[in-house]
């Protein structure tokens, strides 16, 4: 079989100038963000080609007199790694340990970077890729190190420049390294996908450039680029590159299969197929070759090459980087594979090789790492865990977490987490000091239950007496009016003090009835945790400028506000769905909602309030990064027009997102404290970094967020934004609460 000229999953180099088409733009302004910077921070998302407008795109907008550039990857350590990467440019080698530690600790980075400039007498730059491996990978104490060492190479006044390279959704993550490190997010740079446009000239470029004429012929130029750019739409109408570059191999395959002996392949529109899928094509692409090393090592399970390749995945389903010994240790821990000799292991890993799934990566002397071609790869290879690789996966994260920790974590397990780890057991057996640790959380929940019951009994006898309370004022009341009636008959005037007794004993009832509800909706809120992240994307009106925001702790409600919890504060259910008290109240007003808060908060003496627009995407983010509040799939977190039979359903019956929050993506969307402002994102986006944003200028709109139950599938994308007037009511709108304190 011919071999492609194509970059497959393949970064582009230095030397693919002549094939780097469609970023001319990016280039020229990464090129002048550079200006003046002494640290930048470059992040995009997985596919976008951040590594390929550094290596290619950087690269050759200067000469080699101008600038010396170093691309380092984290490794086993980053600190290690920036020296054993620093000396395979010095003549001059700083001293390092057979293990490739340095051997004089006090040794800086300014130092190493300054000896380096004395021999290449050229300005230094750091490249950093794929950086977000030291926030999964990295340890603690190796993450603040490097973080202060790199603050301090920075205040130096040496001719050196840095550039982190990290996809999007970890960018959160650097917030409490911030510390260290305070010009962190001084300088930003989004690699956004590219666009059609940009594609487009991409293919028909491509088609065209002088460096392919030797490998292919192509047939109707015009009309192959656009029976592609049409194909290469995934669902959400985005394109991945990434599958452009994965198809156009795969049609030159098809093309060489069909070539005639001493010609060249011809690329020509009929190889275009109806039923082509460019969304899915890696995934065919890789599932065709694990069946076929299935079929080659019969002897083995059919999981056994998805296993081998697992080994290379990261727990944030990102590409690892791992010698062979380290990839064979790992599987030798898995019972089934325990014995599989070493050179079996080397098979699989050149198959993988000449295939282009791994790619090879020198380091040391004479010494590779392999790692996954590309990181949509990676997830795709995570995506087709078996259960049982989930499961050892997630037990052997707790035992790993628990080892790291041994010191400082002695809590006790909650029967939860013991109930879990007992299921793991079966899969993966207890480290002995884990196993001495659930042994003695059994002991001491088991002493523990009686004075917990104690609790709750305690609880319910508090309950029940306000409830008695209650209950005696209605008897009380009604033993005053029937007296008064009795007394009206002889003096008529004693009737209307009877009358205002009775309704001081009633209010006094309703306000012991909406402190209970006080507490319930308490007890049903989610403590969210301080943290950085990227806001932003497409609103139902317009664009929003992604940004970063950072948000202090705050609590938001479990589950929408229901029609109960409404009616026991307000007193009436304005609701056009009725008769579902665990329903979400609807056909509510932003106004509607302030004096629901107003009231709540004079009888409970609490603080609750709408949540800010920040802290209600944040919240429906949850911490993890898919389309919908929880999950890519709508049918699992969200009631819509799909699946919602015409009306609200009750909350909570769909899955919960990372956070424990339920019905973000859909049931009723939800009103926020916001004003609306349509540029407000733009402005934040050039303050940088901006603290607990919430927008209250004079505009008559305000926010409302999430899907709902009548609403389309692309609505109820959690990054959407919706907007009305305060006095706007319908019955696919309702809120939940959020309080500071």
């Amino acid at each position: 079989m011919k071999q492609s000229p194509f970059k497959f999953l393949d970064a582009y180099t230095e030397k693919d100038k002549d094939i780097f088409f469609g970023r001319d733009k990016e280039v020229n302004d990464l090129y002048e963000k550079m200006s003046g910077v002494k640290l930048l921070l470059l992040y995009g998302p997985s596919g976008a080609g951040k590594t390929s407008l550094i290596e290619c795109g950087l690269r050759n907008k200067f000469s080699r007199l101008d600038w010396c550039a170093i691309t380092l990857r984290r490794g086993d350590n980053i600190i290690d790694s920036f020296y054993q990467t620093l000396n395979n440019e010095l003549l001059d080698k700083i001293p390092l340990t057979e293990e490739g530690k340095l051997a004089d600790e006090n040794f800086s980075f300014e130092e190493a970077v300054e000896q380096l400039f004395l021999e290449q007498f050229k300005p230094i730059y750091l490249l950093f890729d794929q950086f977000e491996e030291l926030l999964i990978l990295g340890k603690k104490e190796e993450q603040k190190a490097f973080f202060e060492r790199l603050n301090a190479l920075i205040k130096s006044k040496l001719a050196c420049r840095i550039i982190l390279v990290m996809r999007d959704e970890f960018i959160g993550r650097l917030s409490e390294f911030e510390k260290y490190l305070p010009s962190l997010f001084r300088d930003r740079f989004r690699l956004e996908q590219m666009r059609e446009t940009e594609v487009n000239e991409f293919l028909f470029k491509t088609f065209t450039a002088a460096r392919f004429k030797t490998h292919f012929e192509v047939q109707e130029v015009q009309e192959m680029t656009e029976k592609i750019l049409v194909k290469l739409r995934d669902e959400r109408n985005q394109i991945e590159l990434a599958h452009a570059q994965v198809y156009l191999d795969r049609l030159f395959q098809n093309a060489a299969k069909t070539a005639e002996m001493g010609n060249l392949p011809i690329l020509r529109p009929s190889l275009i197929q109806e039923k082509d899928n460019l969304s899915d094509i890696l995934d065919a692409f890789l599932e065709q070759e694990l069946k076929a090393l299935a079929k080659e090592y019969s002897l083995f399970s059919e999981e056994f090459p998805l296993e081998i390749l697992d080994t290379l995945t990261s727990s944030e389903n990102t590409k690892l980087q791992k010698t062979p010994s380290e990839m064979h240790e790992k599987l030798q821990k898995i019972p089934e594979y325990k014995n599989t000799p070493f050179e079996i292991l080397e098979n699989f890993i050149s198959h993988f090789k000449q295939n282009r799934i791994v790619r090879e990566i020198p380091f040391g002397n004479h010494n590779f790492r392999y790692e996954i071609s590309h990181d949509l790869l990676a997830r795709l290879i995570a995506e087709r865990r078996s259960k049982r690789m989930i499961q050892r996966r997630k037990a052997q994260a707790f035992y790993e977490e628990y080892t790291a920790n041994t010191v400082e974590n002695t809590d006790l397990l909650s029967e939860k987490e013991i109930a879990r780890l007992n299921r793991y057991e079966t899969i993966v057996p207890f480290p002995s000091m884990l196993k001495e640790r659930v042994e003695s959380s059994i002991t001491e929940i088991e002493s523990n239950k009686e004075a917990q019951i104690n609790a709750l009994k305690a609880e319910a006898e508090k309950e029940t007496n306000l409830r008695k309370q209650a209950e005696q004022q209605r008897k009380r009341a009604r033993t005053f009016a029937i007296g008064a009636i009795l007394l009206a008959i002889i003096a008529g005037g004693v009737g209307v003090f009877a009358w205002t007794l009775q309704n001081k004993a009633e209010e006094q009832t309703t306000k012991i009835e909406q402190l209970l509800i006080g507490e319930r909706i308490a007890s049903k809120m989610i403590k969210i945790p301080a943290d950085t992240f990227e806001m932003g994307g497409y609103g139902e009106y317009d664009r929003e400028s992604i940004h970063l925001v950072r948000l202090d702790t705050f609590w938001i409600s479990k589950y929408e506000i229901t029609q109960a919890q409404w009616k026991y504060v307000m007193g009436t259910n304005p609701s056009y769905f009725k008769d579902c008290d665990e329903c979400p109240v609807e056909n509510v007003s932003w106004n509607d909602v302030k004096s629901f808060i107003k009231k709540l908060n004079e009888n409970t003496h609490l603080k609750y309030r709408l949540p800010t627009e920040a802290e209600w995407e944040y919240s429906a983010k949850g911490g993890q990064n898919f389309v919908y509040s929880g999950s890519d799939s709508i049918d699992d977190v969200a009631w819509y027009h799909g699946d919602s039979d015409g009306k609200t359903q009750p909350v909570g019956k769909k899955k919960a997102n990372g956070f424990g929050l339920y019905d973000m993506s859909g049931n009723v969307s939800e009103w926020c404290q916001d004003v609306y402002s349509r540029d407000y994102y733009e402005k934040c986006k050039e303050k940088g970094v901006v603290i607990n944003p919430v927008y209250e200028g004079s505009n008559s709109y305000r926010v409302y967020r999430g899907g709902s139950w009548n609403r389309a599938e692309y609505l109820c994308y959690y990054v959407y934004r919706s907007r009305n007037i305060p006095a706007y009511r319908r019955d696919n709108l309702g809120f939940r609460l959020a309080r500071t304190e």
